[in-house]
């Protein structure tokens, strides 16, 4: 319909009226449609259905690696949590007592804090 000859069938039965043209649905259902050769038909089928084929197992792989990404994700994160990730060195403060001096620090900073409430100024 959108080649030259299709366009050239349909305007030629076109009716003109107020710089509009309008096809009736008669011409466009009798409008030839060519069509390729059988055996044409048929290779462009089995090389869209290789190239589906192709594109199912891109997916499958893409999904494959994206589950593996993840898991590796985690594990990363498990190993960084539990400091497997670089070398501990012994004399660091325990995890532990750090986080009993930050709670306690902030414990101290809360007590020293002036409240400064926002009064109107007459």
């Amino acid at each position: 319909m959108s080649s030259h000859l299709g366009r050239e069938r349909l305007c030629a039965n076109a009716k003109h009226a107020v710089n509009q043209a309008s096809i009736n649905q008669t011409d466009v259902s009798f409008s030839p449609i060519p069509l390729a050769q059988l055996d044409e038909q048929i290779v462009i089928s089995e090389l869209l259905g290789a190239h589906l084929s192709e594109a199912d197992q891109l997916d499958q792989t893409i999904t494959t690696v994206l589950q593996q990404a993840e898991v590796l994700r985690q594990s990363i994160l498990e190993k960084a949590f539990s400091g497997q990730l670089v070398p501990q060195d012994p004399n660091d403060e325990p995890a532990s007592k750090l986080l009993a001096r930050i709670q306690a620090e902030r414990m101290t900073s809360q007590d020293n804090l002036v409240v400064r409430r926002k009064g109107r100024w007459s």
